[in-house]
């Protein structure tokens, strides 16, 4: 597809850095971390990679700002707005943990009601993360391990993979491989289980946190959780990375399970959350 002028008036005034143009294509108004020359470049080694079997969202047409191009560093920026590849499936949320200031009022009723819509979304899309089969994870940890190959790096941020059970794992805004990059294959193992795990399961945090969830979500949980890492560990095992560095990775996010985890009835909800956060609020006094 590509960018016609309507479409690049609407990406600079666009507020957010992605808006979807059909089902197939994306409108992108970001800052690249390249120069101009090196834009070039930098979009046909995705192409490269694509071409070659690495599941991965192109570029397929752009335009750069007049006088957005900076550098810091030894490192060039350049912005504009680019088409891209939408990618299929679902990704992680940003953080969605609960944060309750000291010596603020809340109306508790509203703030469980959040925290366990966050939570029982989470445990969803671990739970759809799980229906993929052993072959999309192979193929996902493949595509990571040989990514830089093609002269780029995967930012390892959990919003920037998603996954669709028919058709697997997508990697979206891979970043310029600069000279002196040094591939670091030891935190590989983390960086794949972050991008299926993302930020972590929910908790309510206040001066100390605490994960309160019911039995049926804790063993939905937990359910799902073994069965990616059964899925995960394998693939990983079969691209030939360091066990110490896979038990590391995968233990980085799900060794957090039962930390600070407090079963609960549903209806105890938010007297639970406000015992923690006017407990802590009294201690402080």
């Amino acid at each position: 597809m590509l960018l016609t002028d309507e479409l690049f008036e609407r990406g600079i005034n666009q507020k957010e850095i992605c808006s979807v143009i059909d089902d197939n294509y994306v409108l992108l108004h970001k800052t690249m971390p390249c120069s101009d020359e090196e834009l070039t470049e930098y979009i046909n080694n995705m192409k490269k990679a694509k071409k070659n079997g690495i599941d991965l969202s192109c570029i397929t047409d752009y335009k750069l700002q007049s006088g957005a191009t900076h550098t810091f560093g030894k490192i060039a920026y350049t912005k504009g707005v680019f088409i891209e590849e939408r990618a299929k499936g679902i990704t992680h949320d940003g953080n969605t943990d609960t944060y309750l200031r000291p010596n603020k009022e809340y109306n508790y009723e509203e703030v469980a009601r959040k925290y366990l819509y966050d939570l029982t979304s989470y445990i969803e899309k671990l739970e759809y993360f799980a229906l993929g089969t052993q072959e999309m994870y192979d193929k996902f940890v493949s595509d990571y391990v040989n990514f830089s190959k093609y002269n780029i790096v995967i930012d390892p941020k959990p919003t920037n993979f998603f996954f669709d059970k028919d058709i697997g794992f997508t990697i979206i805004d891979p970043i310029p491989k600069h000279n002196g990059y040094k591939d670091d294959i030891e935190y590989f193992p983390s960086y794949i289980a972050g991008a299926v795990f993302g930020y972590g399961c929910p908790y309510v945090s206040a001066e100390k946190s605490r994960r309160f969830i019911t039995m049926d979500l804790l063993i939905r949980l937990n359910n799902a959780t073994m069965n990616i890492v059964n899925k995960l560990t394998t693939a990983l095992r079969k691209n030939n990375l360091n066990e110490e560095d896979i038990q590391k990775g995968i233990q980085r996010f799900t060794g957090r399970i039962g930390y600070n985890t407090e079963v609960i009835d549903i209806n105890d909800l938010s007297d639970c959350i406000k015992y923690l956060h006017t407990n802590e609020q009294e201690k402080s006094l």
